[in-house]
C-alpha cells in the first residue's frame, strides 16, 4: 500500500509467508506481539492483511527500539519520552498481582503450597478455625480467588510448576554462587520456577550451605556474626518477589560471593523512588495483594520495614552500609556487604548503646555513624550536631576543611590510641591539631605509635613534635 492508500499489491503468497511474518513479529516486538495475519484481495490484488488488538500492554518497541508515527513517517522516540509513558502506563495499570489469571484453574494449584498457605495464615491470626476452611475459602478470604476465578498472585504462591512456565514464564529465582568474586563463571547455579510458598525455605538453605560464622569477644560485648544474616536474606529474596514488575521480562537473580549477598529484580523503581528516599517510601507496593497476602500469612511486615532491618543488621554487624541501585537495564540491586570490614565498630555501638543508654532504632543514625566511620564526612548537619553533643563524634580542623571522626570512647575502649589519629588525610595544620589533643588526653605515647598513626618518617615526626612544643590551636 502507498501512504496515499493505493493498492500496490504483492506477489505469490503461500501458508509460509504467513508462518514466517507471524514469527517475525514474535521475534521482534516487545511485549510480545500475535496480530492477526491474512491474505486478503484489494482492487484485484493480493495483499497481506495485520490486524493488532488493541490492549492493555505498554508501548511496544521493535528490536528494543520505541517508534513514534508523525504524519506519514515513522521515527525514532526518545528515551526520555519512551520512559514517561511507561511511567504513565504503570501508574493506570494497577496492580498486576491483583488482575485475573486467565487459564488458571484451581487444579493448577500446588496442594502442599495451598496447605502452608492456609497453616501459616491461622497461626499469624491466631485462628485455629481457619484450618477448617476448604482451600477454595482460604483463596476467597485472601482475596487470593474472586467468584472463583484466581488471581496471578496465587499463580505466583501456589501454582504449579507447569502452569508457572505456561503462564507467567518469567516468575522464576536463579542462584549463583562464586567462590571467588572476581571470576566471571558461576561454580554453582540453580533455578527455580515453582509456587513460591514451596521454595522459600529452600533458597536460605541454598544460601546457608556456603555460610560461615565470625566468632568475637570484647569485655562485655560477645556474640558470634555470620556471613550470611538468614533474616537479611529472607527479607532481601522477599522483597525482590514482592516487588518486582512481573510486565518485565526477565527473572529475580540471586548472586552470591564470600563478599555480599546481591539480589537483582526487574522493573526499576516505582515512580518517586529512588536510592536515595528508598527508606522512607516503604509501603508504596508494586503488587499490593502480593504483598498483604505475604503480611497475612507472617512472612512480611505489613509497614514494610524489611530494608531498615536488612540495613540495621548490615551497620550493626561491622560489614558497612547495603547499596541499593537501579541498573541500566531496568533491574533493582540490592547489594548486602558479607564480610566484617570493621569489628570494632560492633564493640563501638555496643559500648555507646550501653554508656548512655541510646537506642539506634532509627536505621538513618546508623547510616550516619557509617559514614562518618567510611568517609569522615556528612552533610547532614542536624545529625553532626546531635552526634557531636552527645560526645559520640568529634570534629578535626574548622571551616571547608572540617573532619570527623568517632569519639576517643571508641578508640579508648579498644586500646587503639594510635588509630585515633590516624589521619593521613589531614593538611599539616591539622596534624598539629591532632597532636596537640592527643597530648592531651594521652600522658604518655612511644614515637612508633605516632609514626604509625601518620604514617610518616620518624625524622619528619620528629620536626613536627619539636614545633609542636609552642603550638596552640586557635580557639573558636
Amino acid at each position: 500500500m502507498k501512504n496515499d492508500g493505493t493498492c500496490e499489491g504483492l506477489g505469490s503468497i503461500t501458508e509460509k509467508t504467513i508462518r514466517d511474518l507471524s514469527q517475525f513479529y514474535h521475534d521482534n516486538f516487545e511485549p510480545r506481539l500475535y496480530p492477526e495475519i491474512a491474505a486478503e484481495e484489494c482492487d484485484g490484488k493480493t495483499v497481506i492483511k495485520v490486524t493488532v488488538s488493541r490492549g492493555n500492554t505498554p508501548h511496544y518497541t521493535f528490536k528494543n527500539i520505541p517508534y513514534i508515527r508523525i504524519g506519514s513517517t515513522t521515527n525514532k522516540m526518545s528515551q526520555e519520552e519512551y520512559q514517561k509513558r511507561l511511567i504513565h502506563y504503570r501508574d493506570l495499570a494497577g496492580d498486576f498481582s491483583a488482575e485475573i489469571c486467565a487459564g488458571l484453574q484451581f487444579e493448577h494449584l500446588d496442594t502442599a503450597s495451598m496447605n502452608r498457605l492456609q497453616k501459616q495464615w491461622a497461626e499469624k491470626e491466631g485462628k485455629k478455625e481457619y484450618l477448617q476452611f476448604s482451600h477454595q475459602e482460604v483463596l476467597e478470604k485472601l482475596s487470593l480467588s474472586r467468584s472463583g476465578a484466581l488471581t496471578y498472585a496465587a499463580l505466583i504462591l501456589c501454582g504449579k510448576k507447569q502452569k508457572i512456565t505456561e503462564l507467567l514464564p518469567d516468575a522464576e529465582v536463579r542462584f549463583g554462587w562464586k567462590a571467588d568474586a572476581k571470576k566471571l563463571d558461576f561454580d554453582f547455579t540453580k533455578d527455580w520456577r515453582e509456587p513460591f510458598l514451596s521454595i522459600f525455605d529452600e533458597i536460605w538453605e541454598v544460601v546457608n550451605a556456603r555460610n560461615s560464622r565470625f566468632p568475637f569477644e570484647e569485655g562485655f560485648f560477645e556474640g558470634d556474626i555470620w556471613v550470611f544474616d538468614q533474616k537479611s536474606v529472607r527479607e532481601a529474596v522477599l522483597n525482590a518477589v514482592a516487588h518486582r514488575d512481573y510486565r518485565e521480562r526477565g527473572s529475580i537473580f540471586l548472586e552470591v560471593s564470600p563478599d555480599s549477598f546481591v539480589a537483582k529484580s526487574p522493573g526499576g523503581f516505582l515512580p518517586g523512588v529512588s536510592p536515595e528516599n528508598a527508606l522512607d517510601s516503604q509501603g508504596k507496593w508494586r503488587n499490593r495483594l502480593l504483598m498483604e497476602t505475604l503480611g497475612s500469612i507472617g512472612l512480611v511486615e505489613r509497614y514494610g520495614h524489611g530494608l531498615d532491618r536488612i540495613f540495621k543488621k548490615s551497620i550493626t554487624d561491622g560489614k558497612g552500609s547495603p547499596i541499593l541501585r537501579q541498573t541500566t537495564t531496568g533491574f533493582v540491586e540490592l547489594t548486602i556487604p558479607a564480610q566484617v570490614k570493621d569489628k570494632n565498630f560492633v564493640y563501638f555501638l555496643a559500648k555507646i548503646a550501653k554508656e548512655k543508654q541510646i537506642q539506634f532504632d532509627f536505621v538513618k543514625d546508623l547510616i550516619f555513624l557509617d559514614e562518618i566511620r567510611e568517609k569522615q564526612h556528612s552533610d547532614d548537619k542536624q545529625k553532626r550536631d546531635k552526634f557531636l553533643k552527645l560526645g559520640i563524634i568529634e570534629s578535626i580542623g574548622k571551616g571547608r576543611g572540617t573532619k570527623y571522626i568517632l569519639s576517643n570512647k571508641f578508640y579508648t575502649f579498644l586500646s587503639q590510641k594510635a588509630e585515633y589519629t590516624r589521619t593521613k588525610w589531614l593538611e599539616k595544620e591539622q596534624q598539629k591539631e591532632v597532636l596537640w589533643k592527643f597530648f592531651q588526653q594521652h600522658k604518655k605515647g612511644r614515637m612508633r605509635d605516632r609514626k604509625f598513626y601518620f604514617e610518616m618518617q620518624l625524622s619528619v615526626i620528629r620536626k613536627l613534635y619539636e614545633k609542636i612544643q609552642t603550638f596552640k590551636p586557635e580557639r573558636p
